[in-house]
């Protein structure tokens, strides 16, 4: 699962690899640089990363076995011409830090959408929810007793 930092860029839960099948921290952003500017893929371990980003000759090499073989291609990696491994901007790494630490927190508002929130705003909205579902079970019981 790929969770949008506030900054804007996509982290596993809790500071993980963004990965889906991967658990390790994430250490660096993957980033892909073309002539319309730089694009942030996320954030990933350094063994993701290797795996991910290859020599760009390596790459074209594959890509050419692929149509000359009819493969369908897709795993040869990325190339590293075009995309780039950068250590965390100071700004990243301070939320990074915060989510971390647990001082920044990823709430559930409703099904597909989450926001950033300190423990308590996190408390709080907990309360209320719970506030609300005591009111509605209330109201439920007081209808039936009729």
């Amino acid at each position: 699962m790929k969770i949008t930092m506030p900054c804007g860029l996509g982290i596993g839960p809790g500071g993980q690899c963004a990965s889906g099948t991967c658990f390790n921290a994430a250490t660096r952003v993957l980033e892909h640089h073309e002539e319309t500017g730089i694009w942030r893929s996320g954030a990933y371990c350094m063994p993701c990363l290797e795996r991910r980003v290859r020599p760009a000759a390596e790459v074209a090499a594959a890509d050419d076995r692929d149509i000359r073989y009819g493969r369908t291609g897709g795993t040869n990696g990325l190339p590293d011409d075009r995309w780039k491994i950068r250590e965390f901007a100071p700004d990243e790494l301070a939320e990074l830090k915060a989510i971390r630490n647990g001082q920044l927190l990823c709430m559930y508002v409703e099904p597909g959408v989450f926001r950033w929130a300190t423990g308590a705003e996190v408390t709080a909205d907990r309360e209320r929810r719970a506030a609300a579902e005591r009111a509605e079970r209330d109201r439920m019981q007081a209808r039936f007793r009729r």
